[in-house]
């Protein structure tokens, strides 16, 4: 398909003339660029608001060629919460480098890095926390015997 075929065909609706609408151009174009709407009607809740749910925190480890599968109960509070802070914090406390040349340094501040380390302790104290569960597994059976 042409380039002068694809602007006249792709107009954007509210556009004046003929424009190159890139959704359309993706969703020719690229397997990937289409929009797909999934029905997740059989997944529904029963209401609209969770009361006394009971939540579970895992902590996983997935580990390629291991055919092993092994959880463990957490019970030490200072290592659950310090794996929960590294990972809500690991995208707020990296440095990049944008477009190979502009470093960016972190968004972090410490008042913001306490306020995450109260959420996690009072989400290990709430009462709605069953238990917290380390996994090691491979990932053919890495949801192996995890509600039980």
């Amino acid at each position: 398909m042409s380039l002068h075929r694809l602007t006249t065909a792709g107009v954007c609706p509210g556009l004046a003339g003929p424009v190159l609408c890139i959704c359309f151009l993706n969703a020719l174009l690229y397997e990937w660029g289409k929009k797909i709407p999934l029905g997740l009607h059989r997944f529904q809740t029963r209401a609209d608001k969770l009361v006394d749910p009971k939540v579970i925190i895992i902590l996983p480890r997935v580990e390629e060629g291991r055919k092993t599968y092994y959880s463990q109960q957490e019970k030490d509070t200072r290592k659950t919460s310090r794996v929960l802070f590294e990972n809500v914090s690991e995208k707020i406390g990296q440095s990049v480098l944008l477009y190979e040349t502009v470093p960016f340094v972190c968004l972090d501040r410490p008042q913001a890095a306490q306020k995450r380390v109260e959420a996690i302790m009072a989400l290990l104290a709430h009462k709605s926390l069953r238990k917290t569960v380390s996994i090691v597994s491979g990932p053919e059976d890495c949801w192996k015997n995890l509600l039980e």
